[in-house]
């Protein structure tokens, strides 16, 4: 299956690419970091062909369950980080990004979407809103329901984005504590790490906020109802008012460095509780 295919060319292309970085970034730049770079990108092909082929096979948009998602993540999650390098240039943070790109691949490549996941789809519409019937056809059809799956994932690869900026931020403080200064010579300033971070969260903020939004007009149009008692809408809007939160802090409370690198890793590792938990163990009409 071409699914499956890609999904392990992008777990080995990303695990390859992470391998090269360390190196690369521990012996004064060899091999070169341009190899590292030109595997993220064969990692990032790998899954959009994953994509591609899974949407052409089954004819809908395939995520629909944690999954299918995995590999949507790992892409956007390495989209992101090139824009932030092509930004900054500073190979640390495609080192930062490269294993967790790989660990989503992995997860994809396990379990391949199948036809049999999109009838389970459309079966948890029907049992929650009997009285319309084809529910699940017309939003696996519809033109809403990819974007706002796009934008609730795109929010969760800035929020893992975020997170993985706050590990190294604590990591570039205890380098600097220990005067580990020949560590820090391709690891880029404290600054502009916190700016990478916060920024990404207020971006993802508003990914979440207008995927929750669309999702609703979405539902309301199709199933006759904005709310549905789905345990991921719950999740959705506790993980906003989580980092909103943090931001509230941070503006008014003058939250910075290391305060706001721990906030936002433990706000990811919760979030990575709270979605995983509604996704797997309590599933219903969100399986992403």
């Amino acid at each position: 299956m071409v699914e499956s295919a890609s999904a392990w060319l992008g777990f080995l292309a990303f695990s390859a690419a992470s391998f090269v970085l360390i190196l690369a970034m521990k012996r004064d730049g060899r091999p070169p970091f341009g190899i590292g770079w030109a595997l993220m990108i064969v990692g990032g092909v790998a899954d959009l062909t994953y994509m591609a082929s899974a949407t052409l096979r089954l004819g809908a948009f395939p995520i629909v369950n944690p999954w299918v998602g995995a590999a949507f993540l790992s892409f956007l999650l390495a989209m992101f980080a090139a824009v932030v390098w092509l930004r900054h240039r500073q190979p640390a943070f495609l080192v930062g990004v490269a294993p967790v790109a790989a660990l989503f691949d992995l997860l994809a490549a396990v379990k391949p979407v199948r036809a049999e996941d999109l009838a389970v789809f459309a079966r948890q519409l029907s049992v929650l809103q009997p009285d319309v019937p084809n529910a699940g056809e017309m939003i696996l059809g519809s033109v809403w329901f990819p974007l706002h799956v796009t934008l609730a994932l795109s929010a969760y690869a800035l929020f893992a984005l975020a997170a993985i900026m706050g590990l190294l931020h604590l990591t570039l403080l205890r380098a600097l504590k220990e005067k580990r200064l020949s560590d820090m010579k391709y690891l880029p300033p404290l600054p502009v790490v916190e700016h990478v971070g916060v920024h990404s969260v207020i971006i993802g903020m508003v990914a979440l906020l207008t995927a929750l939004v669309i999702g609703a007009w979405g539902a309301r149009n199709v199933l006759q109802s904005h709310w549905l008692g789905d345990p991921k809408e719950v999740a959705g809007l506790v993980i906003l008012f989580l980092y909103g939160l943090i931001e509230a802090s941070r503006a008014l409370r003058h939250w910075s460095g290391r305060r706001t690198a721990l906030a936002h890793v433990g706000a990811f590792l919760i979030l990575l509780a709270v979605f995983l938990g509604s996704s797997v163990w309590a599933p219903k009409l969100h399986g992403f």
